[in-house]
């Protein structure tokens, strides 16, 4: 009876024990100086081979492992300056710069 009763106890403990080994961050991300969404935004945690894009409202849902908790959490899209932020201080809404590029005349 005892061992039933430890095995209960551990398979409802598992769930919560799940659920904290990660943080969940959550955002948008919006052109600078339109505020138009921008779908397939790469958002990568830097030194950590975890990323996702943005969806066509521009949102994402990053899940980080505790142990990346201090990570930095690096927004890109190609046309755009890139953003950084701490991952426990991503803001609800990130705005991208527009970076201008001159690329060199090819000559054929």
């Amino acid at each position: 009876m005892r061992y039933i009763s430890l095995v209960l106890l551990a398979w409802i403990v598992q769930p919560l024990s799940y659920a904290q080994t990660f943080i969940t961050i959550s955002s948008s991300v919006v052109d600078g100086a339109t505020g138009a969404p921008l779908s397939s935004a790469s958002v990568t945690v830097h030194e950590c081979s975890l990323g996702t894009i943005t969806n066509d409202l521009g949102r994402f849902t990053l899940h980080i492992p505790v142990s990346h908790a201090n990570g930095i959490v690096v927004i890109s899209m190609l046309g755009y300056k890139r953003s950084e932020f701490p991952a426990e201080d991503v803001p609800e809404r990130i705005s991208l710069e527009v970076s201008p590029t001159v690329l060199p005349e090819v000559v054929v």
